[in-house]
């Protein structure tokens, strides 16, 4: 099988020999990195992956897999705890993420409440819309992706909140993603 290795936004590679799991992760198990690089940490406690941003605010990172034969098929899931974030902190799946041109979508949730869709392009990083969910107390929220065909579904804790469909939807690569400044844990990755 054909992996991906993660890149962030700075273009810094994360090295195979790097990656280190404290469980499954699904195709994401083998790629996510345990470490310090630039302004990002990633550790594994208790399950959960924990990426840490203390300095550079507006900073991306993200992890990716290409594995899947089910394109335009898919559901995609993460729980995501982004409690020990500031407000503009956000982290949950990477999407449909293609390099060449680079095009992707991350599906983000903050602990203000805000469920929001941003889109990466030539054009830069932009946000296309946003929504209020119902906040889980457990600390963790559930991200799903559901694709049918060139449709994708978004859901959190269960519940739809919208659909988009392009040209890049329904196939790409997928992964988890976070956005600004805090520390960010995701467990329970299936893809």
């Amino acid at each position: 099988m054909n992996t991906f290795l993660a890149l962030f936004c700075t273009l810094m590679m994360v090295l195979p020999g790097e990656a280190k799991s404290d469980g499954e992760f699904g195709s994401l198990t083998n790629v996510i990195s345990v470490g310090e690089s630039g302004a990002w940490s990633g550790t594994w406690d208790a399950g959960s992956y924990w990426m840490r941003n203390a300095s550079d605010a507006g900073a991306i990172r993200y992890f990716f897999s290409n594995e899947s034969n089910d394109f335009g098929a898919r559901r995609i899931s993460v729980e995501v705890n982004v409690d020990d974030a500031p407000a503009d902190g956000r982290a949950g799946l990477l999407y449909a993420y293609h390099d060449s041109p680079k095009v992707y979508y991350m599906l983000l949730v903050g602990n203000d409440g805000m469920f929001e869709i941003y889109k990466r392009d030539e054009g830069g990083v932009r946000m296309m819309t946003g929504s209020s969910f119902d906040f889980s107390e457990s600390g963790y929220q559930r991200i799903e992706i559901r694709e049918k065909g060139k449709e994708v579904s978004f859901y959190v804790n269960g519940r739809n909140l919208g659909s988009i469909e392009s040209d890049a939807t329904g196939s790409g690569a997928v992964g988890i993603v976070a956005m600004n400044l805090g520390n960010f844990g995701f467990r329970g990755y299936e893809d």
